[in-house]
């Protein structure tokens, strides 16, 4: 099992940790991991390992959180150096992204506000509940979305390449921090 233990730099650059109604903290220094499965022919049954969550779902189980991003493929976050074995299926393989993947966490009631400034997809609570991975470009960056919510509020991980850190990290920090002083209308 790939095991993280190389020193992490962070590539995020920007933050906001004191707004209002949405914070931005750089999650970059959790472990992430790819599970990937053998692909299934098309139009056959998929059968999902057990322990991981569906398409386009996320669990978290114990302190890890396990998002299904594609077909076949789980993205593991947690801790660095945790033991994934127990997740992982017989022959499946699992690839260390930590040091070629950054992520920011969104959170507050203002956060779907944020990524609809900077996304053509619907963060509504219909379309992407808590638990809820997607994929899009935000800001222009491809993304993994995972809902994680916390404190009773909204809260999205975003995963993305590293080399966009420092553009992605102040495009949503520049946001964020308008929409702080300037809640859209009815919000």
């Amino acid at each position: 099992m790939p095991n993280s233990t190389l020193p992490y730099e962070t590539a995020v650059t920007s933050t906001l940790s004191n707004g209002s109604r949405v914070s931005v903290t750089d999650a970059s220094d959790m472990a992430k991991l790819l599970v990937r499965t053998k692909r299934q022919p098309v139009g056959a049954d998929v059968e999902i390992p057990s322990g991981l969550p569906s398409q386009g779902h996320a669990q978290v189980g114990g302190q890890v959180l396990i998002a299904a991003t594609r077909p076949s493929e789980w993205t593991i976050l947690g801790q660095r150096g945790m033991d994934v074995a127990d997740l992982v299926p017989p022959g499946a393989t699992v690839v260390d992204l930590t040091h070629g993947r950054s992520a920011v966490r969104l959170s507050g009631v203002g956060a779907p506000e944020v990524l609809a400034q900077l996304c053509s997809l619907d963060f509504s609570d219909d379309f992407t509940p808590n638990g809820a991975v997607i994929s899009g470009a935000v800001s222009s960056v491809m993304c993994d979305i995972i809902r994680d919510d916390m404190d009773d509020a909204p809260s999205y991980v975003l995963l993305f390449d590293r080399s966009f850190a420092d553009f992605f990290s102040t495009q949503i920090v520049d946001v964020a921090s308008y929409l702080n002083q300037h809640p859209l209308r009815g919000h």
